[in-house]
């Protein structure tokens, strides 16, 4: 009895210390996101870019587009990686145009490729976005929280290397 005792309060300890964890690298990642100067051209986007790239050894080609109207804010993002026939695309709004969100971004681009597909132009992106988000409404309740803890982790992570640069 007193074994089974023992394993849950360590369940139980974990799990608050994860959720715990999650929550203090979002609000570091954001405090630092608030007070990082924003970056003024796509000159220097795209060189942060290859520095990221070498970091990480993708050799996929990585495009910058910049969403002037901050389109992505109604979704709670900063910003999308996406992928296309020519390689990998972040977009990023014009006013969260900032190192740490390249940072974050490329983390995903290195851990999961950017599996969803980019359109032509940002709209377009922003679309295909959008259906994915409507598909995973429709799916079963268990799928639907299998999902979220990935992209919990993923988010963690990718916030984890924004804020310390260690990569997972």
């Amino acid at each position: 009895m007193r074994l089974y005792k023992g394993l849950f309060l360590s369940s139980i300890f974990s799990l608050v210390a994860a959720i715990s964890y999650t929550y203090i690298i979002h609000g570091v990642a954001l405090y630092i996101h608030r007070n990082q100067p924003t970056i003024t051209s796509l000159a220097e986007g795209n060189q942060v870019i290859e520095e990221e790239r070498k970091k990480f050894g993708i050799e996929s080609k990585i495009s910058l587009q910049v969403s002037q109207e901050n389109k992505l804010g109604k979704y709670d993002a900063y910003g999308l990686c996406h992928s296309n026939r020519d390689g990998i695309v972040l977009i990023i709004n014009r006013s969260d145009l900032k190192r740490g969100v390249i940072k974050h971004e490329m983390h995903h681009a290195y851990q999961n490729g950017c599996k969803e597909q980019a359109g032509e132009d940002i709209e377009e992106s922003i679309r295909i976005h959008e259906q994915s988000l409507r598909r995973k409404q429709i799916k079963p309740m268990m799928h639907i929280l299998w999902e979220e803890w990935k992209n919990t982790y993923s988010e963690t992570m990718a916030f984890t290397y924004e804020v310390t640069g260690l990569k997972f």
